[in-house]
């Protein structure tokens, strides 16, 4: 089975979440990239 991924949605945590929520209620699978966590992660791995 073939799936592919839509960016809908760049915003804050907060707003993320409830979207996240909302599309979780319609049984609709979404995955939430942090950038800022990730670089932050690879900053601290490097030190």
């Amino acid at each position: 089975m073939e799936q592919e991924h839509v960016k809908v949605f760049i915003g804050t945590s907060i707003i993320v979440n409830r979207l996240h929520f909302l599309l979780k209620k319609a049984n609709i699978h979404a995955i939430i990239k942090d950038h800022i966590a990730s670089g932050q992660l690879v900053q601290a791995l490097e030190h």
